[in-house]
């Protein structure tokens, strides 16, 4: 899953302390329930805020452990999170909507990636599970119109995990 827009609130400015990561209402419990559901829970996401001195990477694992912390709290885990740092001038293969993290997590973990969900909120995430071959579910009020289209659309990771545990 991607972390910003599906796990926590979002930021145009990045979220760049513990004090900015505010968790969307039941995003934790959802991750602890696909996890004990027995899923590998994986999160990607792009940091561009990391290549452009915003906060360091330092910084940025405090903010993940916090988040590991938030869902084994309730019971669950969080078996991964791969982080592109890189700027989007870069060019770099891991920066979505580039496969490189899903292919990363697929090889260090022996994941399928076809039997995998990648829950995301915008165009990047959709195209990135489209090239590594993931199940793409679209999370936020929008209605998606264009390429590639979500498997399923909706309105936040508590749905997605219910539908993942009940469709999967």
């Amino acid at each position: 899953m991607d972390r910003d827009g599906v796990i926590n609130f979002s930021r145009p400015d990045y979220v760049k302390s513990l004090e900015e990561l505010l968790f969307l209402p039941g995003a934790p419990e959802a991750i602890a329930r696909l996890s004990r559901a027995g899923w590998t829970t994986v999160v990607v996401s792009n940091q561009a805020g990391v290549g452009k001195g915003l906060f360091s990477i330092k910084t940025l694992e405090k903010i993940h452990a916090q988040v590991k912390a938030a869902v084994e709290a309730r019971g669950g885990e969080i078996s991964a999170i791969y982080v592109c740092p890189h700027r989007a001038e870069e060019g770099c293969n891991c920066r979505k909507p580039n496969p490189g993290l899903l292919l990363q997590a697929a090889q260090d973990l022996g994941l399928d990636l076809s039997a995998c969900y990648l829950v995301g909120d915008r165009v990047q995430d959709l195209e990135a599970a489209a090239a590594a071959g993931c199940v793409p579910i679209l999370v936020g009020e929008k209605y998606w119109v264009g390429p590639p289209e979500p498997a399923m659309e909706v309105r936040d990771l508590a749905e997605a995990s219910s539908w993942i545990t009940q469709n999967g």
